[in-house]
């Protein structure tokens, strides 16, 4: 999992610097797969327009690089509802959730729209779904 997890943060790393951040730093992983990235405050100010065209790289890391408590059976199927409910309101192609109930995001026509346009509007007509937080990673 540390080989996985670091492969994708270093993806990340890289997108974030072609993305105008030349001097945000190659992560260390730990053996769960959770980056460090030192003391560098970058990673807590790059801005949306950055987060939004490389967050969906981190969509491949395992849930435990990303900190994350397993899913309840109840918390998936909230995120089924949730996808369905996307899907009725303007955003047809909206994937069903993985496993650890992130959504694939990549390879859609939302992967870089972020929590705007029609994204923030199917968001706030199924807010009764997510119940959770379970737009990761970066759902941000």
């Amino acid at each position: 999992m540390q080989q996985q997890a670091r492969a994708v943060w270093l993806d990340y790393a890289r997108c974030v610097r072609s993305h105008g951040y030349p001097d945000f730093p190659d992560p260390q992983v730990n053996s769960q797969g959770q980056a460090n990235l030192g003391n560098s405050t970058q990673d807590k100010t790059i801005g949306q327009r950055v987060q939004s065209a490389c967050e969906s790289i981190l969509s491949r890391l395992p849930a435990a690089a990303l900190n994350q408590t397993p899913l309840t059976a109840a918390q998936l199927h909230a995120e089924v509802l949730f996808a369905g409910c996307m899907r009725r309101n303007g955003l047809p192609d909206w994937p069903d959730p993985r496993p650890d109930g992130t959504f694939q995001l990549a390879g859609t026509p939302y992967a870089n729209m972020g929590k705007t346009g029609p994204v923030l509007a199917g968001l706030q007509a199924c807010r009764a779904y997510e119940t959770f937080g379970g737009i990761r990673p970066a759902g941000s």
